[in-house]
């Protein structure tokens, strides 16, 4: 039981050190130096891993919708590993294992874009 509990601990710790480690190939930009910067840029996708609900509730214009799951097996339909990709998240740890995904299957420039947080309103009942 004692060994259980030590390898079920040691798992844990694990998973969570490598949900926090840092990506260093992994590079942060706002979505507003993004969009200032569109013109000038060549070759590059903007790919959003959110589910297809929350994409199709709120798009964003010209990405491509490939959901975390999807993102091993369909990715090749949709980029090419000479482009420079643009990950659109609401969440770091997703982006970080989307960016994990694509450097296996062999992309150089990976980006995460970070994005504006709105503050929740609440509507008057």
């Amino acid at each position: 039981m004692f060994w259980f509990m030590m390898i079920s601990v040691l798992t844990g710790l694990v998973v969570l050190i490598h949900r926090l480690w840092p990506a260093p190939y992994l590079t942060p930009i706002h979505y507003r130096s993004l969009i200032n910067q569109k013109e000038s840029l060549h070759h590059f996708k903007i790919v959003d891993i959110r589910d297809a609900s929350e994409y199709e509730h709120q798009p964003t214009p010209d990405s491509i919708n490939i959901s975390l799951g999807r993102l091993p097996y369909v990715w090749h339909k949709h980029l090419l590993r000479e482009e420079r990709i643009f990950i659109l998240s609401n969440e770091m740890y997703r982006a970080k294992k989307a960016a994990r995904i694509l450097r296996k299957k062999g992309f150089q420039s990976l980006y995460v874009v970070e994005m504006d947080r709105k503050p929740v309103v609440s509507t008057p009942k």
